[in-house]
């Protein structure tokens, strides 16, 4: 079955998602547009003007006979600047309506970021970009404590230089520790199935054969592990990425995460699937709270000494 050929914009967004969750780092120079075309199987004229449209938006800037590089700009912080300013506008408005003054608002504002100074910059790794991106955002959303995306592959002995803390699933934390030579600052995370999810795979027919789709041998070995638990039947299992191969979908029922990478549009033709997506266990984000907090208590602790 021929597949849609990436469009401009498809590839636009790639280029973009690859700077926002630094594989192509900030200041760092992108892979020649033939390289970029053969990773993601789309024509070199194609990656010429998505990356052409990066460089109008300033996103990227382009260099004679050196090539194109990512601008020294904070996406995240970039996207978000319009609603930022709009939320620090409602507060000064409602600090007015108070009956709060220009100086005290003011005062206000030095006292929080002050605050902020004690907070430790925290890193979140894994091994595989859509992984990263949702489970970073998992974090955020159960702790309300900002953590840094980092692909495991970037972590290196020197990362103090950059953050205060590691956190990462607690299936990696060898891997890392093995890369830092050293498991202190390294917080563990626990990841579990949601238990819609669980229960769907509990409730499988076991005469029915499944099969669990996962990008590496790793992710396969963890799918298995968990479907066994609650299914009794017939499992198979193939390592893919990206669902081109649809070969692979032969099945009564499928079981894949999201690392997986298959599109909706390759979704659409399997008859029964599963997607097994993962929430931050409630006693695991509580331990990350108050480990979070016993740093920037240490953090306050030393600078008041100074």
């Amino acid at each position: 079955m021929k597949l849609r050929a990436l469009s401009k914009d498809d590839v636009y967004e790639i280029i973009l998602e690859k700077i926002k969750i630094g594989l192509f780092p900030i200041g760092g120079k992108l892979p020649p547009c033939r390289t970029i075309a053969k990773e993601i199987k789309s024509n070199l004229s194609t990656v010429n003007r998505a990356i052409q449209k990066l460089a109008e938006e300033g996103i990227v800037r382009s260099e004679a006979r050196r090539g194109s590089f990512v601008a020294n700009k904070n996406f995240s912080t970039f996207d978000n600047q319009n609603k930022l300013s709009e939320n620090m506008e409602f507060v000064i408005r409602n600090a007015q309506n108070a009956g709060f003054s220009e100086g005290k608002i003011k005062k206000l504002f030095q006292v929080s970021l002050q605050k902020m100074k004690f907070n430790p910059k925290v890193a979140f790794a894994e091994c595989n970009p859509i992984d990263l991106r949702r489970m970073s955002k998992i974090v955020e959303n159960s702790t309300g404590i900002e953590v840094m995306p980092v692909l495991i592959d970037n972590v290196n002995k020197n990362w103090k230089e950059t953050w205060d803390l590691i956190a990462t699933p607690i299936f990696h934390i060898s891997e890392i520790s093995e890369r830092i030579k050293n498991s202190e600052g390294i917080i563990g995370l626990n990841f579990i199935p949601k238990m819609e999810v669980l229960n769907q795979i509990a409730h499988l027919d076991k005469s029915t054969t499944v099969k669990v789709i996962a990008p590496t041998d790793r992710g396969i070995e963890r799918m298995l592990s968990l479907v066994r638990q609650y299914f009794p039947g017939k499992i198979l299992s193939a390592k893919n990425f990206g669902g081109r191969d649809l070969s692979i979908l032969d099945s009564e029922i499928i079981i894949t995460n999201r690392a997986a990478g298959l599109s909706e549009e390759t979704l659409a033709k399997i008859k029964n699937y599963i997607i097994v997506d993962w929430e931050l266990d409630s006693e695991s984000a509580e331990s990350f709270r108050t480990r979070i907090k016993k740093n920037i208590k240490s953090r306050s602790y030393v600078k008041s000494k100074d």
